[in-house]
């Protein structure tokens, strides 16, 4: 008897399981159409903003479930999503422009093991009063200090020496902060 109540009780939760899938798909279908209708406004505002402005339509977590779920797709969301994603890319552009922009200009082998590197540093608006910046190659790594400002619609350029068994190694960064992290060493850049 105690086998065929388990049995029993086991079958009950698998119907209920069971049960509640079925209706969470039912629940999906149905307001995929909706959520399909939506979708372009949560790629452009963003979840926040999407949720606050659609916090009234009862459907608003099955869709947000739906677009964080990979499998799910519409005929158009593929060019929805492309949209946006080149978007988003022009804008991460843009902020990088306003910030400035380094750039290699030369580099010169004045030793074994030893070059002059020299690079610019644009900036199209604002300012940056004292630009940091990461270089590094297969020998060493540092911050560079730039101690002179680039002004809104400016260049400069810069240069220091650097080891490098391969010149092709020698990369640049300009920072956007001005923490030098503690781990790094720091050396003066050179205006010319």
């Amino acid at each position: 008897m105690s086998i065929v109540l388990v049995l029993s009780i086991g079958l009950i939760f698998a119907n209920f399981n069971l049960d509640e899938l079925v209706h969470a798909e039912k629940i999906s279908q149905k307001t995929s159409s909706l959520c399909e209708s939506i979708y372009k406004s949560y790629k452009k505002l963003g979840t926040i903003e999407f949720r606050r402005t659609f916090s009234d339509k009862p459907y608003l977590n099955d869709c947000l479930k739906l677009y964080t779920d990979s499998k799910w797709t519409f005929k158009g969301k593929y060019e929805i999503d492309q949209a946006y994603k080149k978007l988003k890319q022009e804008k991460d552009q843009l902020k990088e422009s306003t910030k400035g922009k380094a750039s290699v200009t030369s580099k010169a082998k004045i030793g074994e093991g030893k070059f002059v590197f020299k690079f610019s540093i644009c900036v199209n608006k604002g300012s940056l009063q004292k630009p940091l910046i990461l270089l590094q190659s297969d020998k060493e790594k540092f911050i560079g200090v730039v101690e002179i400002p680039v002004h809104q619609n400016q260049c400069k350029e810069f240069y220091t020496n650097i080891k490098a068994s391969d010149p092709n190694t020698i990369k640049l960064t300009l920072l956007e902060t001005q923490k030098i992290p503690k781990d790094i060493s720091v050396r003066p850049i050179k205006y010319t």
